[in-house]
C-alpha cells in the first residue's frame, strides 16, 4: 500500500520519478521486519530518500486501492497454502513460537486481511514509523 500514493504523489509519480534516473524502489516483509529501499546512483540519493520519507510520512491508502490489495494478498494467502513447503514452515514457526506474534504467518489469515481499514494502517504507521 505504501507505493500506492502519498499526498504529494500518485503511485505512477512514484514509480517514474524512480526510474526516470535508472533506479527502483521496493519493499521487503519479513517476520521481524519491513525493510523500504530504493537503489539509485550517489547524484540521485536526495531524490529516493525523499521519495522514501513521502511513502512513510504521506501514505494515503485509498480505501478503493487498499480493498484490490485485500484481494491480492488473499489470493498470496491461497497459493501459499497450496505450497507444502509454505505449510512446513508456518507450521514449523506457530509450534516454536506458540502464543507468541513471531509464530505468525507474515501473510496474516483471510480473516485479519480482510478486517483492516485505510484508518487503521494511518494509525499504525503513526504509532510504529
Amino acid at each position: 500500500m505504501a507505493f500506492k500514493g502519498t499526498k504529494r504523489r500518485s503511485a505512477f509519480e512514484i514509480a517514474s520519478e524512480i526510474e526516470n534516473v535508472g533506479g527502483e524502489i521496493n519493499a521487503a516483509t519479513s517476520v521481524e521486519t519491513t525493510s523500504y529501499y530504493a537503489r539509485v546512483l550517489s547524484d540521485d540519493v536526495p531524490l529516493a530518500v525523499d521519495i522514501l520519507a513521502d511513502i512513510l510520512q504521506e501514505s494515503e491508502f485509498d480505501p478503493d486501492e487498499l480493498e484490490r490489495e485485500q484481494h491480492v494478498i488473499l489470493q498470496e494467502i491461497g497459493a501459499a497454502h497450496d505450497t507444502p513447503d509454505d505449510i512446513v514452515f508456518d507450521r514449523f514457526t506457530e509450534t516454536a513460537f506458540r502464543h507468541q506474534t513471531i509464530g505468525r504467518s507474515i501473510l496474516g489469515t483471510p480473516e485479519t486481511v480482510k478486517s483492516f481499514t485505510s484508518g487503521q494502517l494511518h494509525d499504525f504507521i503513526e504509532r510504529q514509523y
